[in-house]
């Protein structure tokens, strides 16, 4: 069954493997811990399944549910602390 979940998004998953994802530094400070992120890249995206659920709400409102499985990226950072 795996096997056929990654043939299934083979194509999709060669577009992602084509994708580099430049993300905004962040700052984080808890008890005394500032910590900061920056130049943070994600690359190799790759996606096992995607499901699909639909609900119509009412005559104007419908909704549409996403659910990805077996998500997995690599990211590289720098950081930096101050204690």
């Amino acid at each position: 069954r795996n096997r056929n979940l990654q043939a299934k998004f083979s194509s999709l998953n060669q577009i992602f493997s084509q994708v580099s994802l430049k993300l905004p530094d962040a700052k984080v400070s808890r008890s005394g811990l500032d910590l900061t992120i920056t130049q943070l890249y994600c690359r190799n995206l790759n996606v096992q399944d995607i499901q699909l659920s639909h609900n119509v709400e009412s005559t104007t409102s419908q909704k549409l549910t996403v659910k990805i499985i077996g998500l997995k990226i690599n990211c590289t950072f720098r950081w930096e602390y101050k204690w």
